[in-house]
């Protein structure tokens, strides 16, 4: 590659950018380079920046805008593994599922640590087009995605992702519920922070209907859908929550009541405020401004994480957790209160 005098720093700079997104998401393209390089207040336009890219050794165009390191090690792409996760529990996979369990653990791991570098989902035709010239899978004219070799699940997937699939591969229907989910996951030593991390981010599995979970890519036949979604409707619920107002200062106030397992409760967020809450972390904060680790808050509006709060405050069964949620700050402000508190929230 020639270039002219000055050049070589920019080079330098556009290639470790496209390196680095490439290995954050596993693809990626030249709108997102050309984002950093202006971050960086260096300016470059695109047609040039495509030229530096389409020089650099290893990168392979997609389409006119996409790419990605073909040589890269293997194990350091996160778009590879994570297509290797779901296909070791089932293959074929339609590509659309695949590209929605991609979606489920790239929005955790983009909310996890929002100071690395944005993951990015490919759109359908890029993903189809990555995983037809990578050399572990193979997508075909219909769009089922499969890898070339066989994979273990046992090998691919972490301890937490493991004990999922085993407990649902254990249904005969091959679908769940959470309660059944947690339970069997809690006996076989999984932590409820990380079940309940599963059931919202992991790729490997697929929320089918609500309170309904499977496997990605596992056929379940409509009618054990139908079955436990009305069973889960007649089955009797204990009242938890007792209450939300909205405070003067814009924050979401909710009260709880503690269950029988104070440990490591899961609270569901009331209907009128979920929206505001789902699929979001809040730092916690107890009432001295100490910091209490993390609560989630999942799709389907389960608040979990409250177990090293409440060991530290010492909670019981029937106290009642008192939780304000700062949107502006994302964080959750925590506190054990007395019955006496629930005459002041919204039924």
């Amino acid at each position: 590659m020639v270039l002219g005098t000055g050049k070589e720093g920019l080079t330098r700079k556009v290639a470790s950018i496209a390196i680095k997104q490439c290995g954050a998401s596993g693809v990626t393209n030249i709108a997102e380079v050309l984002d950093q390089v202006a971050a960086d207040d260096i300016h470059v336009s695109e047609d040039e920046a495509r030229r530096l890219l389409t020089n650099i050794e290893g990168l392979q165009f997609l389409d006119d805008r996409w790419f990605w390191n073909s040589l890269a090690t293997e194990s350091r792409n996160r778009l590879r593994n994570i297509c290797r996760k779901m296909l070791s529990v089932a293959s074929p996979i339609p590509l659309l599922k695949i590209r929605e369990g991609l979606r489920r653990e790239y929005t955790f791991r983009t909310s996890s640590w929002p100071d690395r570098w944005p993951l990015r989902v490919p759109p359908l035709d890029i993903l189809r087009h990555f995983l037809r010239v990578h050399p572990e899978f193979s997508c075909d004219d219909i769009d089922a995605v499969r890898t070339k070799a066989a994979l273990d699940y046992k090998a691919e997937l972490g301890e937490v992702d493991r004990v999922m699939v085993e407990v649902l591969r254990s249904a005969p229907s091959g679908v769940l519920d959470r309660p059944s989910i947690r339970e069997a996951c809690l006996a076989r030593g999984v932590n409820i922070n990380s079940i309940e991390m599963a059931l919202t981010y992991s790729a490997v599995i697929e929320h089918l209907d609500v309170n309904v979970w499977g496997l990605r890519g596992i056929d379940v036949h409509v009618s054990a859908i139908e079955a436990l979604r009305v069973a889960n409707a007649m089955r009797p619920r204990e009242r938890r929550i007792y209450g939300y107002e909205w405070t003067s200062d814009g924050r979401i106030r909710i009260a709880a009541r503690l269950p029988g397992q104070v440990a490591s409760p899961v609270l569901g967020i009331p209907g009128a405020v979920r929206r505001y809450l789902a699929d979001k972390r809040f730092a916690a904060v107890a009432a001295d401004g100490s910091q209490r680790g993390t609560i989630g808050v999942s799709e389907d509006g389960s608040a979990y994480g409250f177990g090293r709060f409440l060991e530290q405050a010492g909670a019981d069964e029937g106290d009642f957790l008192i939780l304000e949620f700062d949107l502006a700050s994302n964080q959750v402000h925590l506190q054990l209160a007395g019955p006496d508190v629930v005459n002041d929230f919204r039924d």
